[in-house]
């Protein structure tokens, strides 16, 4: 349901929606690679789903409390697809940074293929959330110039809160690089 509502939005709202869409559909195909090497290998992907409790704290208690209301109300595959939506959004973000900095379209999207990007960010877990909450700021902070915006605000304080809430050695940095 998450995809195909993903797939609508981008078709029937986004101006570059060619350019999306292959983003979309080669984000995906990593939940398969993911999946795979996560069955051969093991990996932190079944620590999050099988440990999910209702704790509140820093760091990965967020992400295991998190991770334990969503199980209440909707299967694993589709919390695995709503944490890929979550990349992909911060991808796209990414691509719109690169663009901003004067990178033309073919090299930010050849940057936006990089497979280690899509790999550990394409399924549950807590890379994708950073990267999110990292392109937030980046973006809602270049993006006017003018960080009072409202909206410009309220974007960068939501990334501030997932660092915090995931890596809040990372928050206490990247709020003193504001601060100065």
């Amino acid at each position: 349901m998450i995809s195909a509502l993903t797939i609508f939005f981008l078709y029937f709202f986004v101006k570059e929606k060619k350019i999306y869409i292959f983003l979309y559909f080669y984000h995906l195909t990593f939940i398969v690679i993911f999946y795979n090497f996560i069955i051969l290998k093991g990996g932190d992907f079944l620590f999050y789903i099988n440990k999910s409790e209702a704790v509140f704290g820093l760091g990965v208690e967020s992400l295991l409390g998190f991770i334990f209301v969503l199980k209440k109300f909707m299967p694993v595959y589709e919390i695995n697809l709503l944490f890929n939506l979550f990349s992909f959004i911060a991808i796209i973000l990414f691509y719109e940074i690169l663009k901003k900095l004067g990178l033309s379209n073919l090299l930010a999207l050849s940057l936006c293929l990089l497979p280690s990007m899509h790999f550990f960010t394409s399924s549950i877990g807590k890379d994708g959330l950073i990267i999110l909450a990292l392109m937030l700021i980046v973006y809602y902070t270049i993006n006017n110039n003018s960080i009072f915006d409202k909206k410009n605000l309220l974007f960068i304080l939501l990334g501030l809160l997932i660092i915090l809430l995931i890596r809040p050695h990372i928050f206490l940095i990247i709020s003193a690089l504001y601060c100065v």
